[in-house]
């Protein structure tokens, strides 16, 4: 009978010592992004990435509840040019270098970038963390197009005969004329390109990270 007892005992201390990842829950602490919309060469990005990055924030909640039994409850807030006002307490200036403000107030960042190549453009985005290190990041391929526009030379000639003047005309057809549209940007392109992002945040990082730490 003890050693059934004493066999018994050293079972559950050898499982105790055996922590198990699945049952982990992740913290309540707030995640907070702010999303840099001054692209370089991307004119409709202020809008588009705002709402966009706003319209896809359950992503993250989705991506980070599939590595715990415990989904994550903790609220997550998207900010822009226009509110970051709310929660710049140290008075930052994100219109001169939002990454380094972004990790002065410890929040995540987000930034997109249009690479451009005659026909072909790649939309990249990147975020951050409250260190200011890269934990995720996206690319959707852009394509232009060329439209052939067809020309056409039209000459009238005035005749004199028989019956009278008269006049005919002769159309003429030129190669058609090539216009090069350059890679746009759409809603459709952005809204891809975020969730990309949010789903695609790093494992390791999620795992590691204590957002129990208040």
């Amino acid at each position: 009978m003890h050693l059934i007892f004493l066999i018994m005992t050293f079972m559950s201390f050898s499982f105790a010592e055996k922590p198990n990842k699945e049952i982990l829950v992740y913290g309540r602490k707030p995640i907070i992004i702010y999303v840099d919309s001054n692209g370089e060469n991307i004119k409709n990005l202020k809008t588009l990435l705002p709402t966009y990055a706003i319209t896809h924030k359950h992503m993250i909640r989705k991506r980070i509840s599939s590595f715990f039994v415990t989904p994550f409850n903790g609220y997550i807030k998207v900010y822009h040019k226009d509110n970051i006002h709310l929660i710049n307490h140290k008075k930052c200036d994100y219109n001169k270098d939002a990454r380094k403000c972004s990790i002065v107030n410890s929040h995540w960042y987000l930034k997109a970038n249009m690479f451009v190549e005659d026909l072909r453009a790649s939309l990249m985005m990147q975020m951050y963390d409250e260190n200011g290190m890269e934990i995720s990041s996206s690319s959707v391929p852009l394509y232009g197009y060329i439209e052939l526009v067809p020309q056409y030379k039209k000459t009238t000639i005035k005749e004199n005969s028989i019956f009278g003047p008269s006049q005919r005309e002769i159309l003429e057809q030129y190669p058609p004329k090539r216009l090069k549209h350059q890679p746009k940007v759409d809603g459709k392109q952005v809204s891809q390109a975020i969730m990309r992002l949010y789903l695609g945040i790093d494992q390791q990082y999620i795992i590691e990270l204590n957002l129990d730490k208040k």
